[in-house]
């Protein structure tokens, strides 16, 4: 995913992001993991199925697991939200 379409997909999560997380460290640290994710999965040509779990190990040197995991879990509910609010084509 190139920079441009990375900070459309990021923007509204990081706005509602806001709306579920006081503490602007953690915020900006799951922006961080997210934005991370998406290159990743840019950039990934293994198995769709395991990809989350192959991106967690190999971010667990700037992150610790536990902390990349919630951030996905974020991002996963964020666009759980999105396609239940998008408009239905007639």
């Amino acid at each position: 995913m190139d920079p441009l379409h990375t900070g459309e997909r990021l923007a509204p999560f990081v706005a509602w992001l806001a709306t579920r997380i006081d503490d602007e460290s953690t915020r900006r640290t799951y922006r961080q993991i997210a934005e991370h994710f998406l290159q990743f999965c840019a950039a990934d040509r293994g198995e769709p199925d395991t990809r989350r779990q192959r991106f967690v190990h190999a971010h667990r040197d700037r992150v610790s697991p536990v902390t990349t995991r919630a951030a996905l879990e974020r991002l996963a509910e964020h666009d759980a939200v999105v396609r239940r609010t998008l408009p239905v084509d007639s």
